[in-house]
């Protein structure tokens, strides 16, 4: 039963997409008068077929590709006297050409739309509301609160932190005017962006440079740090990850609520939520319970030992680098290579760029100054579909706690056309990611065991189907990304290789000869059995023992 849901999801993932490519061959054909004998989804044995005119459409046993047979596509093909002047061969190249490239094109362009429907039918905007500012960076020196709303970068409006960080990330190094309301009051910054080296989020092995100016548009939750237990805090009751929930019986939502309210001198009443881990559990299981305490506030909470969990570290993996360091967890890292930190997040980020590298590290450990080395290492890890990849291993685990201002909805014109911007993006970053992904295949920064073939697009199709029919369809748009730009390869026999052969003609100004033709097909028919014996053989390696329990049960 498993297997045959599992060809469903792979039958109704690759079908639409292997109908829309050779439908974009079919129409460009027809619209420039090429002759169609036959449109097919699938190869192998005809399942079943009709001819509603000159084209007959049939569908295959193997839901594996499809194809568009056009009349003189083959060479030697008999061209009957009533056809001439429809053969594919006498079309000009420039139409031969867009005839090959509308496939691939088709794939390249159906994602757009389903990148756009699911921003129109998202929740809205995350405001470019600041929630948090680093210390010693850009935003901090120019006067940036939190709580400041952006309004325009360089004179041009923007709507969401989004557009924000997309404007500045182009801009290391560059000082930038940026528009801040406060309160009532519209302030000019001017703010130069430093330049940091992050991992590109599509395609980890890149590393990317971008500016920054050190806001977030979260603010850390109501997290407590205590700086050992000779301070007010810890003798009041206060404990490091303690979840403060409320302060003389009101709730609060952040960090900054907390300082506001404890700044107040006097007594208060505050009660927390405290892990309490569980002893018969399986792992590292805790059941919050709350617990309630007074706290006597001479203005600081600072002063007297109580700061936010941003720069705690959480918990250490065994046998890590952290772990030999000496690193344990409430660990309070201060700066990376002397640089101060105010999130340990931004500190493992940096520290995941270059394994082997020692860094050192100055934490606090209950109120003690400490110095620490830590070399990360590179690790090959089971990712996902039973891929294997290479990532550097630090093993610090940062205790994540932000609160997020409520998205905005913009009005429904405006909506759409932000929607359909935004499919036309992140359908451009999705093949820029590809193409570097190729080009790192090809010169061994990626392992050629990540590749698959059809057991790992079913395994991909069948857990997004579980997961929902929006996972469903963002997985098809991101294999029809896949096909169009594996299509246009200029490999013999894909479009890709068609495309080449056209442009050798166009610039020799004549057909190649009948015997190059056969030598690129030879090639391109070795070509394409080689790689699809390479993916299969991933994928049977990949799927081995599910193979094995299946033919077995």
């Amino acid at each position: 039963m498993d297997a045959l849901r599992i060809i469903l999801h792979f039958t109704l993932l690759i079908g639409p997409l292997v109908f829309l490519h050779e439908l974009g061959h079919l129409l460009m054909a027809r619209r420039f008068g090429v002759r169609c004998h036959e449109f097919a989804i699938g190869f192998g044995p005809r399942i079943a077929s009709w001819r509603p005119g000159e084209t007959e459409y049939s569908f295959r046993l193997l839901p594996l590709g499809g194809y568009v047979r056009m009349l003189g596509a083959v060479d030697g093909e008999h061209i009957a006297e009533g056809d001439r002047g429809r053969a594919l061969t006498d079309k000009p190249i420039w139409q031969r050409f867009l005839i090959y490239l509308a496939g691939p094109a088709m794939n390249l362009l159906i994602p757009i739309p389903v990148f756009a429907l699911f921003t129109f039918l998202g929740p809205g905007d995350l405001p470019a509301t600041v929630g948090t500012v680093e210390p010693g960076m850009a935003a901090a020196e120019a006067g940036l609160q939190p709580g400041d709303r952006i309004t325009a970068v360089d004179g041009r409006s923007i709507r969401s932190f989004d557009q924000l960080q997309r404007r500045i990330a182009r801009r290391a190094g560059q000082p930038v005017e940026v528009e801040v309301l406060r309160g009532e009051e519209t302030l000019s910054l001017t703010v130069t962006p430093a330049a940091s080296v992050q991992r590109d989020r599509l395609l980890p092995m890149r590393t990317v440079e971008r500016g920054m100016i050190g806001v977030h548009m979260a603010g850390y939750g109501p997290v407590a740090h205590v700086r050992g237990p000779n301070t007010d805090a810890w003798q009041a009751g206060f404990r490091t990850f303690d979840m403060v929930r409320l302060i003389d019986g009101d709730p609060v939502d952040s960090w900054a609520q907390v300082v506001e309210r404890l700044q107040v001198p006097g007594n208060h009443t505050v009660t927390v939520l405290r892990g309490q881990p569980l002893s018969d559990a399986f792992g590292d299981v805790r059941l919050r319970i709350p617990v309630r305490f007074e706290f006597e506030s001479t203005g600081s909470p600072e002063l007297q030992g109580l700061v936010d969990a941003r720069q705690t570290l959480h918990s250490v993996q065994p046998g890590s680098p952290a772990a030999a360091a000496g690193l344990a967890p409430g660990d309070r890292v201060l700066a990376l290579d002397g640089r101060p930190i105010s999130d340990l997040s931004w500190a493992i980020n940096q520290l995941s760029l270059t394994p082997g590298v020692t860094r050192e590290l100055h934490v606090e450990r209950a109120g003690e100054p400490l110095v620490v080395s830590v070399t990360p290492e590179e690790r090959t890890v089971v990712a996902e579909f039973r891929t294997q990849r290479s990532e550097v291993f630090v093993g610090m685990v940062a205790r994540s706690s932000y609160t997020y201002p409520d998205p905005e909805r913009r009005g429904t014109f405006s909506r759409m056309a932000h929607s359909v911007a935004s499919g036309f993006r992140d359908t451009a970053s999705l093949i820029l990611a590809l193409l570097y992904g190729v080009v790192f295949l090809f010169t061994g920064q990626l392992d050629s065991a990540s590749m698959g073939g059809p057991l790992m697009i079913a395994d991909a199709a069948s857990q997004a189907a579980r997961a929902g029919w929006d996972r469903f369809v963002g997985m098809m748009a991101l294999i029809s990304i896949n096909l169009g730009v594996l299509n246009l390869l200029p490999i013999p026999g894909l479009d890709g290789g068609q495309l080449a052969v056209l442009t050798l003609e166009g610039v020799k100004r004549g057909p190649l000869s009948m015997r190059t033709r056969q030598i690129i097909q030879y090639i391109g028919v070795a070509m394409i059995l080689l790689l699809m014996v390479f993916v299969f053989k991933n994928d049977i390696e990949r799927y081995w023992s599910g193979i094995a329990n299946w033919l077995n049960s």
